[in-house]
């Protein structure tokens, strides 16, 4: 059995691995240790690196242990066979970013994976195999990366499938979009997609430039403040804005004098936005940015903000598929 790029995508954090085959949709969970050795072999096989005994050896270890039966937890153990309903739908839109944030862990969004795009077309043709007959109601559709906005095409037809479905009598209503972007990208077209399908978007700017651009800079090194700005302005032009903004709280902040309030208050002043901080924790990649107290501890109740280390486990159970990259 030849396992393709795409065909397998593997996910972990501290506390569960996940394993989704996307031939067949099959979702299974592991422990993080043995996702992360899958995860680093897998990678392997992909690059060629392995013998042709090892490859097969690969394969048919897969074949034995996750094809042919679960190891914890499979879809419909999950329950996501026999409901007709999702509280969310993850769509990878990319596992590529335009920026190379000191503090990233995803590798420039990339994950230590080949980068890819979700085109168009395959969005479509994913969305209606999974949906039609299966589910008629998704309460959020969320978007991720690498950079979501990287890839506006894809935004858009897969907002026109959704809404398509609802036409159509398949699904009973449009589901809320929501996602986390870098900014950077935001043009006036890309605003007026938002406002069109009204896109819940949280916008990650780390504080004022001079400490903005010490951290998220571009694949040049250059910082990317400007161009927030800009981006938030193009939403602001035709009557929309952010739900919210992001900064990541590092120990440059704290050396360079700049407290959590202080950040916060300098976000929602300049933007007329709600801004929250999260700390930089760590995550094997630029460690000496960590900065250490309670994690996120300005998200408010009342916001819906799902913040990257919440524990994969809970994402599963909310019933979500996720859509990976061919």
């Amino acid at each position: 059995m030849k396992i393709e790029n795409g065909d397998l995508v593997i996910t972990f954090d501290s506390e569960i691995g996940v394993l989704y085959y996307t031939r067949t949709g099959q979702l299974l969970s592991t422990t993080p240790e043995h996702a992360n050795i899958i995860s680093k072999v897998f990678n392997d096989y992909l690059k060629g690196c392995l013998s042709d005994r090892d490859s097969s050896k690969f394969e048919e270890y897969l074949q034995r242990s996750f094809f042919s039966r679960p190891l914890r937890k499979e879809i419909s153990q999950l329950g996501l066979d026999c409901t007709n309903k999702l509280l969310r739908f993850e769509i990878m839109i990319a596992n590529k970013c335009n920026l190379d944030c000191k503090y990233c862990y995803a590798h420039s969004g990339e994950y230590a994976q080949k980068p890819m795009i979700l085109q168009p077309d395959k969005a479509k043709e994913y969305i209606n195999k999974l949906i039609r007959d299966r589910y008629i109601e998704i309460d959020n559709v969320m978007f991720f990366g690498g950079e979501p906005t990287i890839q506006p095409n894809t935004l858009e037809s897969i907002c026109d499938t959704f809404a398509e479905l609802v036409n159509t009598g398949d699904l009973k209503y449009l589901p809320r979009f929501t996602m986390v972007s870098n900014g950077t990208l935001i043009t006036h077209s890309m605003a007026v997609l938002f406002k069109k399908y009204n896109i819940n978007v949280t916008i990650s700017i780390d504080g004022p430039k001079e400490i903005n651009d010490e951290l998220r800079v571009d694949k040049n090194g250059y910082g990317t403040y400007d161009r927030i700005a800009y981006g938030i302005k193009n939403m602001k032009t035709i009557g929309i804005e952010p739900k919210m903004l992001e900064a990541t709280y590092t120990k440059l902040h704290e050396k360079g004098g700049y407290t959590k309030d202080g950040i916060r208050d300098y976000l929602e002043n300049t933007f007329g936005v709600q801004a929250i901080i999260a700390n930089c924790v760590i995550n094997g990649y630029n460690d000496d940015l960590v900065y250490n107290d309670s994690l996120c501890e300005h998200i408010s109740d009342k916001n819906m903000f799902f913040c990257e280390h919440n524990s994969l486990m809970d994402k599963i159970e909310e019933s979500k598929f996720l859509i990976g990259l061919t």
